[in-house]
């Protein structure tokens, strides 16, 4: 049973949620919505991931510039699309502890 699509997905979880839908029936509610949530768990926690590589990657992109041709700095378009991706990546962070944050105060009040 092919239940998550192959990738950088650390084999214990794979195999744990492969083994939980497959004692599932078929047509079962909870397998349509774990299939469905799991790649989400895995972008937000790229993106997580993203906020600290990002600078790290421009860093020595930055030193390889200055190390090869000082004088043309061609790191700044690398700058340009790695920026845009650490702030598309911050947003979803950010959207996901406000998610987050919303689910928990809503549980928070419905316990009083």
């Amino acid at each position: 049973m092919k239940c998550l699509p192959a990738g950088r997905r650390a084999f214990f979880l794979r195999a744990g949620l492969c083994f939980f839908l497959a004692r599932m029936k078929p047509g079962d509610p909870k397998a349509v919505y774990i299939r469905w949530r799991w790649p989400m768990i895995f972008r937000t926690i790229r993106a997580i991931k993203f906020l600290f590589m990002g600078p790290v990657i421009l860093g020595f992109l930055v030193l390889i510039n200055w190390m090869t041709s000082p004088g043309d700095w061609w790191v700044q378009w690398a700058a340009l699309g790695i920026g845009i991706a650490w702030f598309i990546s911050l947003f979803r962070v950010i959207t996901a502890v406000l998610v987050a944050g919303g689910i928990a105060a809503l549980i928070a009040a419905l316990r009083k």
